[in-house]
């Protein structure tokens, strides 16, 4: 659609490569491997629970439930065997005049990794049709449910694509420009945990707001002494305000989209530019949280040459509520439907 071509696949229900006139703008170490390689996720739909969860456990209902722990003693993207490891059916295919795209389905069993209640779900990809030839627009919506008699549940699912706009995959990111209108993060431990703060990002190396701002400089300030040549960001941002203090940020931004059979309102969360190509990617998302991370572990040639941009509830939230409240939303009970909805733009210069 206008320019844009994806491939998806139903392993993972991954997005496999994004091109735009020609030129790829995803990055993935080995995009003939699926799933792909272990700890890299890249394009991978990421569930049941993306992001960490605490010595992989939490109480839900008075119960608690212990989960896989499958980075040291945490939970890392739903487990070991997780949403990014499953065959999804292909449920449909679709051409609209507004837009082309295939919904995948997975059900994931009561127990699956330790979660508990049977959960359906489904992902969403979809270009868009309508616009300029100047724009590719894609759509990833993920939506959730219980059977009627289903137990209670923990649910954030995200995408984990790997961005590079230069159109070389292998090329390094620290040139590319991010802008957020996120004037918070998520301040965690040194495992990476939360430690129940929305932090200010004013003064921090999180604050990417009111004007673009180089990766190469803030990856260089963050991580070294805890893990030196793989220092980097991997820090969710958040489109709240802080817990305390002024925000930082001058004004927030909506556009609308075309999503299915109408149009919606979607809060525009992130701005990354290649200078190079004069690429620009614009990310919006109903999700209150956007995990920065910029590929610190990727092998080889592949470390600090991309940056996920992963939208998504913020991390261990199930244990993090019970400090602050603000941490709420992933818990899903009978009759509710998690629903997540993000639009990548691509425009050229």
């Amino acid at each position: 659609g206008r320019g844009g071509r994806a491939v998806l696949a139903s392993v993972g229900a991954t997005l496999v490569s994004l091109e735009k006139d020609g030129a790829e703008l995803t990055v993935a170490p080995d995009r003939s491997e699926l799933p792909c390689p272990a700890g890299t996720y890249a394009g991978a739909s990421c569930g049941r629970v993306a992001n960490r969860i605490a010595n992989a456990e939490f109480e839900l209902d008075g119960r608690k439930h212990k989960v896989t722990a499958n980075a040291g003693s945490l939970s890392l993207h739903g487990g070991r065997d997780a949403f990014h490891m499953r065959h999804w059916d292909v449920l449909d295919t679709f051409q609209t005049d507004a837009e082309v795209g295939v919904l995948f389905g997975y059900t994931s069993k009561d127990g699956e990794e330790g979660f508990p209640g049977e959960l359906a779900v489904t992902a969403r990809y979809a270009l868009t049709l309508q616009g300029g030839p100047e724009t590719c627009q894609l759509s990833v919506v993920y939506e959730a449910e219980l059977p009627e008699d289903g137990a209670a549940t923990v649910v954030n699912i995200c995408n984990h694509v790997y961005w590079n706009l230069s159109g070389k995959p292998a090329s390094s990111i620290k040139d590319h420009t991010l802008q957020t209108f996120c004037p918070s993060y998520i301040a965690v431990d040194e495992d990476s945990v939360p430690v129940g703060t929305v932090a200010n990002v004013a003064g921090t190396p999180f604050d990417f707001c009111n004007a673009p701002v180089a990766l190469g400089e803030r990856i260089d300030k963050v991580g070294r002494e805890l893990h030196g040549e793989h220092h980097g960001v991997d820090h969710c941002l958040a489109v709240i305000s802080p817990d305390e203090g002024d925000s930082v940020l001058a004004g927030t931004r909506s556009e609308s989209y075309t999503v299915g059979s109408g149009t919606e309102a979607i809060p525009v969360v992130a701005v990354l530019h290649d200078p190079s190509s004069g690429r620009e990617l614009t990310v919006a998302t109903t999700q209150p949280g956007m995990q920065v991370y910029t590929a610190n572990w990727m092998p080889g040639e592949f470390k600090h040459a991309s940056v996920a941009l992963e939208t998504q509830f913020f991390p261990d939230s199930i244990n993090q509520e019970k400090v602050n409240p603000r941490f709420k939303g992933t818990i899903l009970r009978h009759g509710q439907n998690f629903r997540s909805a993000t639009v990548y733009s691509v425009a050229s210069e």
